[in-house]
């Protein structure tokens, strides 16, 4: 509070506090069996908390007032106490009752005559601590430098296996070291199998961030089990020295079971300067006090032995040497030297597979003392499902809980076989994850992975119902239920595979250039933008001080901070995900944004990013801080290899003092699953719904002769994959294409610059109406190659292709490929369309049959024609061209309908070049017969001008073939009718009709004007700036009384609008073309 200059201005409040009740609580915990005293057990009242001493003793200080008073034990059963503690001393004693363990294992299994069953079970196994330490420390002690090893070395029970579980480590009270003592650290496991018993393969390792002083719990999730000898537990430290936990040593009567490692120098294990260090270990096995006899040995000496030079410590240590010394157990409950609490017999019961609940449905077979009993009953039980439970009886009519054997089935077994195939001919059915649960016995699932074959077998699988789940990443994962009925099932499954669409769309509505994003086929396990502005959120552990949220910085903001305040040295301090699961993806991805705002380069300080494996921390990428600052910078590593892992991130910062920075930064982390192995073809591109397209890039331009100015239209593209299409991505925009000038050139004549240009090329239209409709339309004719097979194939209607223009192109009247990307070795198909009643696979255009084909096109400005390309096939030869010859003529007007010749005849060859168009001609795709390769034929028109109108042009071909050439139809998926193409048979002019009028793809090149009715003119720019207006047709401009210099110009075409729609006077103008300097 604040308040004024003088006391009487100054705000008063009365309040009282109530001060809270100090109490001690003292006491014994002992064996509720045998009265003996209970060392290491933990005695807890809220937030404070006491291990018992060697003889069962306790006391802590806590508050006062009613209270629970928690004792446990591993190997006993927790006990709370209801309590009220009095101000001053109080005194409670507890008593633990030993656990009841269950039988370790059972097993049941058929005799060689299948008529009994053998079952056996492993003696009762529980939990217990091994400790050296008597519970006080006299030292602390620490490495300079992270990473070194302290560790104790462990001897179990003589009775194997030996699960190790975890257990405690003491790190002193928290006034030694001075820095931040609560700094993670980790725990490791180590095997007897170094020289002289010393340590040496690693079997485990964990992290463990303390979160208070004192006694610290570790756990081993998973267990490591030892078959035989011993095995050690060490701290590594983590952090430098201050920042670190240290570990405590007990001085008192040492057992001299102390070893350590200096990491840091690749130094061997020794025996530790320092005895004994804190660690207590915490274990599941069988066995008791009376099988230490069975692992006696000669005692282990271990000679006085200094501190390493590299380690640090509150007192100058005590320097022991002397025998190594006993552990001390806490006894296992059914197997100790305490008869009142002995185990004394099992009990064995036969029950169905489903009865786990339900014991009073269970067949009791007698009370052995033995650890095995032959159930003879077997041969006479009814077909199915059966196991068998075991408890253990202890005296007090003590019963541990049932152990469940293996479940045997009896007339009750099918064998059972997947096979499982991908629509991707390129994919591999490896790693595909089959896992079938019964609906009625949900503890009976069978699982397995698909080799590269695709086929799993599971010989042995109970009869009855299941829900079955097959799932690959990059699938659609099926889920089905299914009936096990027969001896022998086989079950066929194919997989789709999951058809990412592309995104992010646009089109230029000036330019009409489409682009998009390839598809992105990735899935996030863990993704953290830190938009919560919290850690919690995702299940982040956040080690060290240091570390928050900036809410000012980021990719965008906010994002993962790590400040130089407060100032830290010797530091190491980190974020840490939750445990991420691999999904057996082919490709897996770590990408984050890292960002370094830096302050000085006399220390070091680095930022790390790690993987955790389960056993320990791989460095993944590192960073310094001696380069100076960087800005935001995306990362993405491969960590492909832990694709079926359970593994873990974290982001380490670490270095000598983090004045020398001002701040990291770390946003957008994504774990990512990818596909490698993803059989994207390319991409269909649409307009209006109705498909323009398909190219493998992701830019596409629009044919102007399908857009007029001022209208709206929506693009939209899907990807094409071996197994279909993908949902399509949508963009809508209105049309302001214009067509531009062309061939700018610039030429500078003393103080002016000429410029010259040609009109803008208008791309053509095609004539709707069917100009030979009124002739005869003949069936059967020999100048048809027909189709006998009777196709049912009806292409996908939303399949239409149809190729780019080039700069060049004048006029394209349609495609011939119907089904992209389907033939062999990924060649496009043509498909007859049977289903359609359509038989006709081409149109005879032979030269010496006197056959020739003919189609028309509206030219809506001057033209000049450079080039014609038509389209043919001659039956029977491979993908090198036939053809031999192209005879063309240009017809101004209909042949049937008074039009006459302006050019060409049908003598003389003007074919300058021929290729396979990468498509086959066929009426048995997708992927059918290849006996019919279409060829590109080119021809030289030579510069034919063309007036606005419409024309028609006419082509016959010679080649080596004995068929043909044949000429295919414009052929659109669910469309019998084309166009209204001609066939000329020795005079005779006749529709082309196949169900439906055809028209012949060709394509027109060449360049050309806009039509006086709609381009003005043109603007002419100097370096940007409008200069001149120029009135049509003219197509030059001089640009006069210039200074000298460098001059860039550029040009636009000026359109009158009123022909599109709009107001009379309305104006707009091209695209630039240029620019030409001078």
């Amino acid at each position: 509070m604040t308040g004024g200059a003088t006391a009487a201005s100054r705000p008063n409040m009365k309040f009282t506090i109530t001060p809270l009740v100090s109490s001690t609580l003292s006491g014994t915990v002992t064996n509720a069996a045998s009265g003996l005293p209970v060392f290491s057990a933990l005695v807890r009242v809220g937030d404070s908390m006491t291990y018992t001493l060697l003889d069962g003793s306790y006391s802590l200080t806590c508050t006062g007032g009613d209270v629970i008073v928690e004792a446990s034990k591993l190997g006993f059963d927790n006990n709370d106490v209801p309590f009220t503690l009095a101000p001053g001393t109080n005194t409670l004693n507890v008593a633990l009752s030993e656990n009841t363990a269950a039988p370790s294992s059972v097993l049941a299994a058929l005799n060689t005559g299948a008529t009994a069953v053998n079952v056996t079970w492993g003696k009762p196994m529980s939990g217990y601590m091994i400790t050296y330490d008597d519970g006080e420390y006299e030292n602390l002690v620490s490495w300079a430098t992270e990473g070194n090893i302290n560790a104790v070395k462990f001897v179990p029970l003589a009775q194997y296996p030996v699960t190790i579980t975890g257990g405690w480590v003491n790190i002193g009270n928290g006034t030694y070291p001075s820095g931040n003592v609560l700094t993670a650290f980790e725990m490791a496991v180590y095997d007897d199998d170094g020289a002289l018993g010393y340590p040496n393969t690693e079997l485990g390792r964990i992290e463990v961030v303390p979160g208070n002083f004192g006694w610290i719990h570790y756990e081993f999730p998973a267990g490591i089990t030892i078959t035989s000898g011993n095995f050690y537990i060490g701290m590594i430290q983590g952090g430098n020295y201050p920042n670190c936990a240290p570990i405590a040593v007990d001085e008192t009567n040492p057992s001299m079971v102390s070893y350590s490692k200096y990491e840091s120098a690749a130094g061997p294990w020794v025996p530790a300067g320092y005895n004994d260090f804190m660690i207590r270990a915490e274990v599941f096995g069988s066995g008791g006090p009376l099988d230490l006899s069975t692992n006696a040995a000669a005692p282990v000496m271990i000679e006085k032995v200094r501190q390493h030079r590299a380690s640090l410590s509150l007192h100058q240590p005590r320097i022991a040497g002397g025998a190594q010394g006993d552990p001390l157990y806490m006894p296992m409950a059914g197997d100790n030297t305490d008869a009142t609490d002995a185990l004394l017999s099992y009990q064995v019961w036969r029950l169905q597979q489903g009865q786990e609940g339900n014991e009073a449905l269970w067949i009791s077979l007698g009370t052995p003392t033995a650890t095995s009993i032959v159930d003879n009953g077997w041969a006479a039980l009814a077909n199915g499902a059966y196991r068998w439970a075991v408890k253990a009886k202890y005296t007090g009519n003590r019963w541990s809980e049932p152990t469940f054997s293996n479940v045997l089935g009896k007339g009750w077994e099918s064998n059972v076989t997947f096979n499982i195939t991908l629509t991707s001919a390129t994919g591999i059915p490896n790693g595909v994850s089959i896992t079938m649960v019964n609906t009625l016995l949900s503890d009976t699932v069978y699982s397995g992975l698909t080799p590269a074959t695709g086929t799993v077998n599971f010989p042995k699988v109970w009869k009855g119902n299941y829900d079955l789940t097959i799932m690959k990443f990059g699938y659609t994962t099926i889920t089905e239920n299914i009936d096990i009925t027969n001896n022998t099932h086989v079950f066929n499954y194919l997989l789709q595979e999951v058809q990412w669409a592309p995104y992010n769309l646009y089109v230029d509505d000036r330019t009409l250039v489409a682009v998009w994003n390839a598809p992105n086929p990735m899935m996030a396990l863990f993704e953290e933008h830190f938009t919560t502005g919290s850690y919690t959120t995702n299940g982040w552990t956040v080690s060290g001080t240091n570390w928050g949220i900036s809410t000012s910085i980021g990719a965008p903001a906010p994002s993962a901070l790590f400040n130089w305040s407060p100032q830290v040295t010797n530091y190491s301090q980190t974020i840490t995900t939750p445990d991420i699961v691999g999904v057996g993806s082919p490709g897996l991805l770590l990408k984050y944004d890292i960002y370094l705002d830096n302050y000085g380069t006399t220390n070091e300080n680095q930022m790390a990013a790690e993987i955790w494996d389960g056993a320990n921390w791989n460095r993944l990428k590192n960073y310094t801080n001696l380069n100076g600052s960087f800005g935001w910078t995306p990362e993405s590593i491969n960590i492909a290899a832990y694709t079926w892992e359970t593994f873990k991130i974290r982001f380490q910062a670490y270095g000598v003092d983090s004045y020398d920075i001002n701040n990291w930064n770390i946003d957008n982390i994504v774990v990512a699953c990818t596909l490698g192995d993803k059989s994207l073809l390319g991409y269909d591109v649409y307009l209006d719904d109705i498909q323009i397209a398909y190219t493998v890039d992701t830019t596409y331009l629009l044919p102007a002769s399908v857009i007029t100015y001022g209208h709206q239209y929506t693009c939209s593209v899907d990807a094409v994959y071996e197994s279909g299409t993908s949902d399509r991505d949508y963009y809508t925009f209105t049309a302001h294409f214009l067509p531009p000038p062309v061939d700018l050139t610039g030429l500078a004549i003393q103080d002016a610059a000429y410029l010259e240009w040609l009109a803008p090329v208008v791309p053509g239209k095609k004539l709707a109406a069917n100009a030979a409709g009124n002739l005869p339309v003949l069936i059967s004719q020999p100048s048809f190659e027909q189709s006998t097979e009777g196709s049912a194939y009806i292409g996908d209607v939303n399949l239409t292709y149809i190729p780019g223009p080039t700069d060049a192109e004048l006029f394209n009247n349609g495609p011939f490929v119907n089904s992209p990307g389907t033939g062999a070795g990924g060649a496009d198909e043509s498909i007859l369309q049977g289903g359609l009643g359509m038989t006709t696979y081409g149109s005879g255009c032979q030269q010496t049959a006197g056959n020739s084909i003919a189609d028309d096109v509206v030219v809506p400005s001057a033209w000049t024609v450079d080039e014609l390309d038509v389209f043919t096939y001659q039956t029977g030869s491979t993908t090198t061209s036939t053809i031999t010859g192209a005879m063309v003529r240009v017809w101004n007007g209909d042949p049937t309908a008074g039009g006459t010749v302006i050019w060409g005849d049908l003598t003389t060859n003007i074919m300058t070049a021929t290729s396979w168009t990468n498509a086959y001609r066929n009426d048995d795709g997708p992927g059918g017969s290849t006996n019919r390769p279409i060829m590109k034929v080119t021809c030289n028109i030579g510069g034919l001008s063309l007036a606005p109108g419409t024309y028609w042009f006419e082509w016959t071909l010679t080649g080596s073939g004995s068929s043909g050439p044949w000429a295919p139809a414009i052929t659109i998926n669910g469309q019998t009718t084309t166009g209204n193409a001609l066939q000329n048979q020795s005079g005779t002019w006749v529709a082309l009709t196949d169900v439906g009028p055809q028209g012949m793809p060709f394509v027109l090149r060449g360049s050309g004007g806009g039509a006086a009715a709609d381009c003005l003119g043109y603007n002419v720019y100097r370096d940007g700036t409008l200069v001149a207006y120029v009135e049509a047709p003219t197509t030059e401009y001089y640009d006069l009384y210039l200074n000298p210099g460098q001059y860039c110009y550029t040009v636009t075409a000026v359109y009158d609008l009123e022909p599109y729609g709009f107001p009379v006077g309305t104006t707009d103008e091209s695209l630039e073309e240029g620019p030409a300097c001078v």
